[in-house]
């Protein structure tokens, strides 16, 4: 990929990411940002997801880039799961994201749910948040395969004639609705319906 972007005369950089959102990772990842930020002088910072959403947007701030936005593509099990620990690191991820928020130049959301959530908390405000709904895609203009193309997938996965396909594209995480995917393709079993698990 590195050299995909050389070829292309594109500046490409990596910063460790780990899976784990500690306090040592947390903060390596920052000052890895941080170094990069000041290298590169960049005039905006655009962000993704919940952990970079929070971590890039504090290196950026510290490195005084002048436009620093996020895209927080959902709360996760954060928000959706229950028990005294969640609710522990739940608290701390709403006073990091409140500061993130105010100091941010905008924060988007996916839906208008997770906006009223975050203003309902006091993390955000109808001044800082925008929706772009569904991650700006037109779903009222689906890109069509050509019916070659379509053949070929239907091919490779043993796909009878005249049977429907469903797929759900997503990492397989209880979070993410998966077993309510699977709970409906087994309620469906008898009907003329593949369910696909990407």
């Amino acid at each position: 990929l590195h050299r995909k972007f050389k070829q292309a005369n594109i500046d490409y950089y990596t910063y460790p990411l780990g899976t784990n959102f500690t306090t040592i990772n947390t903060l390596y990842s920052m000052f890895a940002l941080y170094k990069i930020f000041k290298l590169t002088h960049p005039i905006i910072i655009h962000a993704f997801d919940t952990s970079p959403c929070i971590i890039a947007r504090l290196a950026a701030l510290a490195a005084k880039v002048p436009v620093i936005i996020g895209t927080q593509p959902g709360l996760g099990e954060l928000y959706s799961a229950n028990g005294l620990m969640i609710s522990f690191y739940r608290k701390i991820f709403q006073i990091i994201n409140k500061f993130v928020f105010q100091t941010s130049s905008t924060t988007i959301l996916q839906n208008h749910d997770d906006q009223h959530d975050l203003i309902e908390s006091g993390v955000g405000n109808i001044k800082n948040t925008h929706v772009i709904l569904s991650s700006g895609i037109n779903t009222s203009e689906p890109q069509k395969m050509s019916s070659l193309r379509l053949q070929e997938v239907r091919d490779h996965f043993n796909i009878p004639t005249g049977f429907s396909v469903v797929t759900c594209a997503t990492r397989v995480r209880r979070s993410k609705g998966v077993l309510q995917y699977c709970e409906l393709s087994n309620i469906l079993k008898e009907s003329n319906i593949i369910f696909l698990l990407v």
